[in-house]
């Protein structure tokens, strides 16, 4: 039976890379999104512990801030004239990126295959990339009580008081870091007021940053956004905009405004660049969304339009 059908489910994304056996140097596959995240593969010729002899090896990284696990099957294949098939699974967090799948093969073993052969062998990486679920199911902050060992801070939003860390959010947010922690007048306070903000929507905030870990849904993302770069919270913003990608209700367009409005500049770069033709942007521009949008990201369409033409 064929590996690639051998996942009874569709996974989050499939990274599928073949590559001729090397002498010198390493080999890097080209980036591939997965979950809004750019993943790259590297193959390179790596000196065995303890100094004895040279082995084939695989590395799986990202460069970019994950805010989620990431499960990832990977299957290696050499193909002709040695035939060597190797399983792993591996785990990828925010603090580990960057995952050595170990060695392949010895080098000496390849090197002979190739003379005695006179062939070039292949390598072949097939790696399933999942996020791990863990949104929803596990226990649930209570704000409304105070734990006198995890909280040490009453937030106030109308008639409702907030039991917080004020370390955590200071972490989260140089906006609570200031409130809390800097010359804000209101530091000492026994309650400090939250004004202008609904408090159920507020309380989503917080479960993305406490370890509640609220899903993002089309119902919330864009609250959850606004408050995000009200208080400045990145992992946050970098939680949604990964969600209103992997999402197929927000089309190229749609992610252009919502960039522009929330002055997401990456996510703003990438769609302008996926424009393919001057209609897209006349589309766009038609939208009464367009009044709104900054001059930097009109001047950024004109010349995208200049490109086009």
């Amino acid at each position: 039976q064929n590996r690639e059908m051998a996942v009874a489910r569709q996974p989050d994304g499939v990274i599928n890379w073949t590559v001729d056996f090397f002498c010198t140097g390493d080999q890097v596959s080209p980036s591939t999104e997965i979950d809004g995240i750019e993943w790259a593969l590297k193959m390179q010729i790596a000196r065995n512990e303890g100094g004895y002899g040279m082995s084939f090896k695989v590395q799986l990284e990202t460069s970019s801030e994950l805010t989620a696990d990431y499960s990832v099957k990977a299957e290696f294949d050499m193909l002709n004239p040695l035939v060597i098939h190797k399983e792993v699974v591996s785990l990828f967090t925010d603090t580990q990126r960057s995952v050595d799948f170990g060695h392949l093969a010895a080098y000496d073993q390849l090197a002979r295959a190739c003379e005695y052969h006179g062939e070039t062998p292949k390598f072949k990486a097939l790696l399933y990339v999942d996020r791990i679920k863990t949104n929803g199911g596990g226990p649930v902050t209570d704000f409304s009580s105070s734990d006198n060992d995890l909280t040490d801070c009453v937030l106030r939003i109308d008639d409702h008081r907030i039991h917080v860390s004020r370390q955590l959010l200071a972490v989260h947010s140089p906006v609570f870091k200031a409130m809390l922690f800097g010359d804000f007048k209101d530091k000492n306070q026994a309650e400090i007021e939250i004004k202008e903000v609904v408090y159920e929507e507020f309380i989503d905030l917080l479960r993305l940053i406490y370890p509640d870990r609220l899903e993002i849904t089309c119902q919330n993302y864009e609250h959850l956004l606004k408050l995000a770069d009200h208080f400045e919270v990145k992992s946050v913003i970098s939680e949604v905009v990964q969600f209103v990608r992997r999402s197929k209700k927000f089309d190229n367009l749609k992610l252009i405004v919502l960039a522009d409005k929330y002055q997401l500049q990456g996510l703003l770069d990438r769609c302008i660049g996926a424009l393919r033709s001057s209609a897209e942007i006349a589309t766009l521009k038609a939208k009464v969304e367009y009044l709104d949008m900054s001059d930097a990201t009109k001047l950024a369409l004109f010349e995208r339009v200049m490109q086009l033409i």
